[in-house]
Order: structure tokens, then sequence, then C-alpha cells
């Protein structure tokens, strides 16, 4: 569709990989008599993209026709979804090729996102308490919750935490906090119903007031779960059984405090290649903290277990390469605003120099920027996601070789930058199984904040 055709309110085609689509628009569309709808339900949206063209079709049926049930609905490129598109409505739909992206009212913004083993990608946005599983087309997914979205809340949850979500083969491990306060865990079967297999009811709490920041699944099959202990002071590591209950074997009774100074605010954690653990904090300085398979402290590494990370002013994420190294995500402190910071470690904690020649590789700009998600690629390079606030806020994904320079196969030299006149936020980023790319975040182009959602090829083409 054109911007003139779309002014005109007319019959209107596009041609797109050797199809053709036709719409009669009719932005006043009689109310059905026998119906709830509005007129303003029947209305037309369009956008122009970095992508080209793009555009969202309300419209309100009176009476259930075929499949389609009565009451609101919204034709996208996607297909025919169950949600009021219409301006206040609160449902919006972000469209750029595979994204499309369903908004329930409220803010939305994808977080962490996950490949399924069925191909499906399932994500969570935090506030509310929902899940969103769509297709492989981007799609929603009808057969999980309601339209492809899962509400928690009647599982006792009054908020989740976007980075606190694991897959376990086919189950979902999810955590966030209940009506008072209290750290709580669950393990979701596919379908999105309590796993009551896992602690009797699906669910574990983690301590009164506790707040849960990450899981891990390890090789054994148990639960690794870091978080901050009341009053953000201290952080704590626990290790869970398959079934829920607490592994007695680790530490005290299942968990280690760890301290740190004034504070310390555990982050992220991965597992090393001998069965230890290792973790990000945030901490005067930033820190790396490793304690070994019992949950003691492991005082070989850095100072008593912590090794401090002077040039990171915030690090929030760790991922274990192939060849054992990790690579971090975060912030630097140039001297007069922040600049995002990728780096590599060794085993030891020290930097890689064979990374970008001194472990570091910093994108920089007029402003503050920083990278929160990152993850290696198949073929052992690695793509990230930046948080630009330049141009009223949009989002980068670069993509580095293995020794830390850009890989000029991706787009613009190794990046490309996305974003409008609007804000757009960047999260988490994974690798696909057709070895593209898709991140999600959040978009306000349509509303306040909407759920993003952006898939591209290995050279950063959108799909």
């Amino acid at each position: 569709p054109t911007a003139e055709e779309f002014a005109l309110g007319s019959i209107f085609s596009t041609s797109t990989y050797g199809t053709s689509t036709y719409m009669q628009i009719i932005p006043s569309a009689p109310t059905p008599s026998d119906g709830s709808c509005t007129s303003g339900q029947n209305s037309v949206y369009y956008q122009q993209t970095e992508n080209g063209n793009s555009y969202t079709i309300s419209f309100c049926l009176g009476n259930t026709t075929g499949t389609l049930t009565a009451g609101p609905k919204c034709l996208t490129p996607a297909g025919i979804m169950d949600v009021d598109c219409s301006s206040g409505g609160g449902g919006e739909i972000i469209y750029a090729k595979f994204a499309n992206t369903i908004s329930l009212p409220g803010c939305q913004a994808g977080t962490s996102i996950k490949n399924t083993p069925d191909n499906k990608y399932i994500l969570n946005n935090g506030d509310p308490t929902n899940f969103l599983r769509i297709l492989s087309d981007g799609s929603p997914d009808g057969t999980f919750g309601t339209n492809g979205f899962l509400g928690v809340s009647s599982y006792g949850f009054s908020g989740i935490v976007p980075d606190f979500f694991e897959l376990d083969g086919d189950k979902y491990i999810i955590g966030g906090t209940d009506s008072s306060n209290n750290a709580l865990m669950a393990r979701l079967l596919s379908d999105g119903s309590l796993d009551t297999t896992f602690s009797s009811d699906g669910l574990v709490e983690l301590g009164s007031n506790n707040t849960p920041v990450f899981v891990k699944k390890i090789s054994d099959g148990k639960y690794i779960v870091i978080g901050w202990l009341p009053g953000g002071s201290q952080s704590f590591i626990t290790r869970l059984l398959p079934d829920g209950s607490l592994d007695t074997s680790f530490g005290s009774s299942g968990t280690t405090i760890l301290s740190y100074g004034s504070q310390v605010l555990v982050r992220a954690v991965e597992e090393t290649s001998d069965g230890k653990y290792i973790m990000t904090a945030d901490a005067v300085p930033s820190l790396l903290i490793r304690v070994l398979s019992d949950g003691n402290l492991d005082t070989s590494f850095g100072t008593n277990g912590y090794k401090e990370l002077s040039s990171f002013s915030g690090v929030y994420s760790i991922h274990r390469t192939s060849d054992n190294k990790y690579i971090l995500a975060g912030v630097y402190n140039n001297g007069s605003d922040m600049d995002a910071l990728l780096a590599r470690v060794l085993s030891d904690g020290s930097f890689d120099t064979s990374f970008d020649s001194d472990g570091m590789f910093i994108y920089g700009g007029a402003d503050y920027q920083e990278s929160r998600y990152l993850t290696e690629t198949s073929d052992g390079k690695l793509v990230a996601t930046v948080d630009v606030p330049d141009n009223d806020g949009d989002a980068v994904v670069i993509k580095l070789l293995a020794n830390g320079s850009y890989d000029t196969s991706f787009g613009n030299g190794g990046q490309i930058q996305l974003g409008n006149s609007a804000f757009q936020w960047p999260a988490s980023i994974i690798e696909a199984g057709d070895h593209g790319y898709i991140f999600t975040g959040e978009d306000d182009s349509l509303d306040s904040c909407d759920i993003w959602i952006v898939k591209m090829d290995s050279n950063g083409n959108y799909q």
C-alpha cells in the first residue's frame, strides 16, 4: 500500500514475494446492530517504517462468523488477531516483516526471549504478569494461554522478574514476587499450567522479602537461583534439586550469602566447565564472583572468590563461550557519560587480550549507551543489543568476530540501528534455529509502551 492509496481510503493493492493482497478500507463502516461494536473499531493504522509500509486494520464483528467469535479483531500481515487495535483500544500491533507484537492494556516491554524445542518462541514482559508465545512466523500461538498470552497472576504472582526465566526441556522456569513481596518460583508445563511434580504444586518460595534475579538450569538437572536479600546490601545463591526442594549439600542448607563492601547485587550466573558457578554483580566496583560446587567461595579466584572489574560501571550479562571463556555485557564510564561495554575474560577473570586487543569492545556516542544482552553464535561470533537514547531512543544490534572486531558482513559494517521518531528499547537477543537472530524489546510508536519483536537473518536482513 502507498500513502496516496491509504489517504484515498479506497481499494489498494500490494505485491510481495509473488503474492497480491487487496483490501477495501471503510473507516466509517456501520456498527452492527446486534453487537457491542463501535464505529471507531472499524479503522486503519498505517505506518512508514524502515522496512517499507505496514498496516493494521481494526474491525469488529457483531456475530460469530465461521471460526471468528464476535467482538473486536485486528487484521495484520500475520493474520487476524482477537485483539482490539483501534485507537485507544489498548491492544496495539507493531509490524516489521516477521515482527508483529500484540500488547495488552497497560505498559508492555518484551524482555527475555527463548527458543522452544518445537521451534516456537516464548518471551515475558514483567508488567503485568504475562508471557507470550509465538510461532516461527511471528504470529501468536493460539494453543498457548489466550491467543498466545499467558497470565500467571492466578498462580500467586503479583509481578515477574524478566530475567528469571529458563527452559527445562519443554517446561518453563519463571520467578517473581507474590502480593506479600515474597520471592516465588514456578515450573510450568508447555501448555502454561503448573507442573505439580515440582514441589507438589509447581511453586517454591525463595524467602520473605527476597528479590529473585536469575535462574540457571545446570548440567546435573538442578537449578541455580540468585537474588538479593532485603535491603540490597547482600545477595544469595541457592541450589534446588530437580523436584524443587533445597539441595542441602550446597552452602548452608542450600544457600550461600554473598557480601562485598557496602553492597553486592548479583545479576547473572553461569556454570563453569568444572562445575563451579560464576556470577556478575553490581558493587563498587563491578564484580565477578565464583563459588565452588559445594557453595563455598572459590578462594583461588580473585580475592577470596571476588574479582573486581574496575572497567565496568555495571555488568549485567555473562555467557560461557564454546572455548570456556566468558563474554560480558554492561556499561563503561568514559569520564563524561556511559558507553556500552562488551568484554571477554579468561577462566581466571582476567581480560582476554586476543579480543579487541585489551579484552574490551566499547560502543560509544554522544549520550548514554548500555548493553545488557548478548549471545555467542553457532560459528563463534558474538551478537548483542545496545540501547542508544540518541534520536529519541533507538536499538542497535551489533555483531563481532571472535577477535572482537566488527563482522562487516552484517548490516552496515557490523551493526544495524533500528528506530523511528518514537522510543525503542532493545532487550534479549538469541540465535534462531535457522542461524538468524531474534530480539525483543519495547516500542512506543503506537502507545506508551508495547512489546517489540524483530527477526533477521545472519547478515542482518529483516525476515
